[in-house]
């Protein structure tokens, strides 16, 4: 299945392409040395690992040498494991480079197992940006994942949920993104600055009460 699911480096090459001509940022999960390589040879400006090769050594080190962000998922691991990663990571100067990603090995995810305070357990553990590979339906949990402190989303998307294949069924929709994405960025804005005093839409309504009962 896998085999038959492998996309060419030509193809790879007009997915490159395509992001250039879209302003998106084209990355990749390579799963050997030889695929980072080819990730680095198309440009990639960022590249993932999976949870399943969070504890492949030398994959790790091989990326960390490539000087390009590193997005590492940490679904169906230890903390000492995720601890043995981020300390090889770091050896190889890469630190400053890591973002980790929550995550739930289960497809898909309920609700009520994804358990969204882990991103800032991982944030206080290892002082690295963190966000969350989200493999849940919902099209809120994105929102929720911003409100707990994830600068990065990771969600599968489909053209056809009904396709064949192992992950349509648990994907969204392009509309089902979309709204995920709208979701994402209300959450985003209500977050605000987390600045104490008055707001200027508070400013207005006190002016607003003085004056109808004090005068100007």
């Amino acid at each position: 299945m896998l085999a038959r699911l492998e996309l060419s480096d030509a193809a790879f090459s007009q997915i490159r392409a395509r992001c250039r001509d879209r302003s998106v940022t084209f990355l990749a999960t390579p799963f050997g040395e030889k695929e980072v390589e080819r990730l680095v040879e198309l440009g990639a400006g960022a590249v993932k690992i999976a949870s399943t090769d969070l504890t492949d050594t030398r994959l790790l080190q091989k990326v960390s040498a490539t000087l390009l962000p590193i997005i590492l998922s940490t679904g169906a691991s230890t903390a000492e494991e995720i601890d043995a990663a981020v300390e090889c990571i770091r050896r190889a100067g890469a630190g400053q480079r890591l973002i980790l990603l929550h995550c739930v090995s289960c497809y898909p995810t309920p609700p009520a197992a994804i358990n969204l305070r882990a991103i800032q357990t991982l944030q206080t553990r290892y002082r690295v940006p963190c966000g969350l590979s989200d493999h849940s339906m919902s099209t809120s949990t994105g929102a929720w994942a911003v409100a707990a402190g994830a600068c990065v989303l990771e969600k599968h998307f489909t053209l056809e949920p009904s396709a064949s294949g192992p992950d349509h069924a648990m994907s969204l929709s392009p509309t089902g993104l979309a709204e995920y994405v709208k979701a994402v960025r209300e959450a985003e804005s209500a977050l605000g600055q987390g600045n104490l005093g008055l707001s200027e839409e508070e400013r207005e309504v006190l002016i607003a009460y003085l004056t109808e009962n004090y005068g100007p």
